[in-house]
């Protein structure tokens, strides 16, 4: 298969491949470390803390998903309150079952999946809480210890 390039679809997902493995290179030296944040414009410092996880994107993401399904949920429903089925038959009563039901089944899903960030969020307070009462700075959030981890030295300096 010929793309518009005269090449074929197997080599431009190499091209792909490599253009993608070069920028992954040139973001780990230029964007990522946290030296260089200082340096960047206001759109690389999104793109730095967005590579590193400064933030969870997940959240936004979700809650776009959850408004989109459910409105996607209740007008398809409304549409089913006026159609029939090849036999005649309406379908009012599953479109009157899809706008009540559908809206609530994916609340439950939205919140069960919210849970799990809100559980991770959880976990970054605590990380903090204990990297600041052990006077250490950890460069990740999973590198801060509780206090009965800490090596001996560092516990007899305080």
């Amino acid at each position: 298969m010929a793309s518009i390039f005269g090449i074929g679809s197997g080599a431009l997902e190499i091209i792909a491949l490599l253009l993608a493995l070069g920028g992954t290179v040139v973001s780990l030296i230029l964007i990522t470390p946290d030296k260089a944040r200082a340096k960047l414009n206001a759109f690389l410092r999104f793109v730095h803390d967005l590579f590193n996880f400064k933030f969870l994107f997940i959240e936004k993401v979700l809650q776009f998903c959850y408004i989109l399904l459910t409105l996607y949920v209740f007008t398809s429903g409304f549409f089913m309150l006026f159609q029939t089925t090849y036999w005649g038959d309406s379908l009012a009563g599953q479109g009157l079952l899809t706008m009540i039901l559908g809206p609530i089944v994916i609340r439950i899903i939205y919140e069960l999946m919210m849970m799990l960030v809100l559980l991770v969020k959880n976990v970054i307070q605590i990380n903090n809480k204990l990297k600041n009462q052990n006077g250490t700075s950890a460069k990740s959030v999973f590198e801060a210890q509780p206090e009965f981890l800490a090596k001996p030295e560092e516990n007899e300096a305080e």
